[in-house]
C-alpha cells in the first residue's frame, strides 16, 4: 500500500491543531490509494513506530475529518459562484 505515514500524520496534526484549509488541500492532491481512507488497519506501522503512535486510529480519525470537509475544491467553486453572482 505504501502510505506516506509521516506525511499523513502531519496532515492529522494540522487538522487537529490548525485552522486552515491546508490539510484538506494536501489530501486532495493525493491519489485515492494514498489517502488516509486507504489504510486497512493492519497495525504493522504501529508496531514499527518508534513513538508508539496508534497510526491506524489516527488515520481513521483523519479520514473522518477529511470526509466531513470542507474541501478546497468546494470552497473554490463556492467563491467562483459568489463572484459570478456579484457581477450579474
Amino acid at each position: 500500500m505504501e502510505l506516506d505515514i509521516p506525511y499523513l500524520l502531519q496532515c492529522y496534526n494540522d487538522y487537529k491543531f490548525a485552522t486552515t484549509m491546508t490539510p484538506s488541500m494536501r489530501i486532495d492532491a493525493l491519489e485515492e490509494d494514498k489517502r488516509p481512507s486507504a489504510c486497512i488497519g493492519c497495525g504493522q506501522c504501529m508496531h514499527a513506530c518508534p513513538q508508539g503512535i496508534d497510526v491506524p486510529a489516527a488515520l481513521a480519525e483523519l479520514a473522518e475529518m477529511y470526509e466531513k470537509g470542507p474541501h478546497w475544491g468546494d470552497v473554490v467553486v463556492q467563491r467562483a459562484k459568489s463572484i459570478e453572482d456579484d457581477l450579474k
